[in-house]
């Protein structure tokens, strides 16, 4: 605990630290004591005008076994920084643990000021070399740190497009004496492209010919680490692409143990990868950790062969995924373990994997954009505004009965015992009037007052 109040008293300080002009650095101001007293009294009355935003700090709650998606807190920002996070962050947490909200796990993306801020926290399991754990000082419980998966898949193909041997290329990815460049995707782009039926049908030139816009959308990273591609590639008959094979089957299983978005998906799209999690025992659990063992093992060869050819370290680096991208798949793959059998321990029926993304914090910045007429920098403001609407909003909205514990459908149910409500059938059309009139009041009189006047009538009269 030492060491997390250590840290809240820097970012105290770091976060009051404004600058107030007072500098007196020259010898004329220190010789002339009324100088110095004229700049003194002329900042006191000149009014401090505060930092303009640059950035919206979003904090947001999202149910692991329930529907729940809201944003609890919002910090406008001009310069984000590790310590400013760790000190917003924590208090947070903090007021969420009194409110009843468990946090069991921070989900961000990659960014380097994210990155720091994981490392400023000591951590609590030690089978790994990444601290992907730590001790919720609110609850002394666990908390997890996940990197977002559908970012870490964009930056698994990354590098895998920054791998060749041209002088555009970045990196060389070897393994096992083995090539995995992007140039093997290229190639079976255009043997296939002019042919009416493909194997390797996902592929176009969107995801294979990336743009900086096309690296923004996961769906083509999906595309590429796919089995449609990868069983493409065997077609080919080429033993040199063994290694990429092999590569795109362990990231493509990677994702999909990640990706369960609802309970039949695995059966509706016949992949037992996308099934929900049910047992602490899941065999996922081991593939998972396989691919840990799979990047773990590259990296000691390429440092093994390092040491042996006299390779410097920045070059062997290139022979691998980034460090950053290796760090994020290790924290993600043991935290999303540990969170999924804590909520199993604890009597969740079972757990959607891709509760442990982002996705809905992603849909809510559109929902903040499109609300100021599709801007794509709105201001402190309107953020404000749109996000008290958003919030007025979905609490009148009634979901869907789905969740993974008894007690949410109970509550979300209501009395099962009461009668149900008279359904509307639409709207009621006005009743027809009749143009008949009573000689002696002049009153209209109803359509159905004079049918039972007809049929009161003699059938002799009739």
């Amino acid at each position: 605990m030492g060491s997390i109040e250590e840290a809240l008293l820097e970012i105290d300080h770091l976060v009051a630290n404004l600058d107030t002009g007072f500098t007196y650095d020259s010898e004329e101001d220190v010789d002339n004591p009324e100088s110095l007293v004229d700049k003194v009294e002329k900042k006191i009355g000149k009014p401090r005008v505060p930092p303009l935003a640059k950035k919206i700090l979003t904090f947001m709650v999202r149910g692991i076994a329930t529907r729940t998606k809201r944003v609890v807190a919002m910090f406008g920002v001009s310069s984000l920084t590790a310590r400013y996070m760790y000190e917003v962050t924590w208090k947070v947490i903090e007021e969420l643990e009194m409110a009843n909200v468990y946090v069991l796990a921070l989900v961000c993306d990659g960014c380097g000021v994210n990155r720091t801020f994981i490392e400023m926290h000591p951590p609590h399991s030690t089978d790994s070399y990444v601290a992907y754990d730590t001790i919720n000082q609110h609850a002394n419980r666990v908390l997890y740190f996940i990197s977002d998966v559908p970012h870490l898949l964009k930056t698994l193909r990354n590098n895998f497009f920054a791998s060749g041997t041209g002088p555009k290329h970045s990196r060389r990815l070897i393994r096992n004496g083995q090539d995995i460049v992007w140039k093997s995707i290229v190639d079976l782009y255009e043997a296939e492209k002019n042919n009416i039926v493909r194997q390797a049908c996902k592929l176009n030139k969107q995801c294979v010919e990336l743009t900086q816009k096309g690296k923004m959308k996961v769906c083509y990273a999906s595309w590429v680490f796919s089995n449609t591609v990868a069983n493409a590639l065997e077609q080919m008959k080429d033993t040199s692409l063994a290694e990429t094979i092999d590569f795109i089957r362990r990231v493509n299983d990677f994702f999909d143990c990640l990706n369960g978005k609802y309970s039949g998906e695995g059966k509706s799209k016949r992949n037992p990868n996308l099934d929900p999690y049910r047992s602490t025992n899941d065999v996922r659990f081991d593939k998972l950790k396989g691919f840990l063992t799979y990047l773990n093992e590259w990296k000691a060869e390429i440092r093994m062969k390092g040491e042996v050819l006299n390779i410097s370290l920045e070059d062997q680096n290139k022979f691998l995924l980034s460090d950053e991208t290796q760090k994020g798949v290790e924290m993600t793959v043991r935290s999303v373990i540990g969170a999924t059998k804590f909520m199993l321990e604890a009597g969740a029926e079972f757990v959607n994997a891709r509760v442990f993304c982002q996705d809905p914090l992603e849909q809510y910045f559109s929902k903040q954009r499109a609300s100021v007429g599709g801007s794509t920098n709105p201001n402190l403001k309107q953020c404000l505004s749109t996000a008290n609407r958003i919030n007025y909003v979905e609490g009148h909205v009634h979901f869907k009965r789905k969740g993974n514990t008894t007690e949410y459908l109970d509550e979300i149910r209501g009395d099962l015992n009461a009668p149900l409500m008279r359904l509307n059938k639409g709207r009621k059309r006005p009743a027809k009037r009749s143009l008949a009139y009573d000689t002696g009041a002049e009153e209209m009189v109803s359509v159905g007052a004079v049918l039972s006047a007809i049929e009161n009538v003699p059938s002799s009269s009739k």
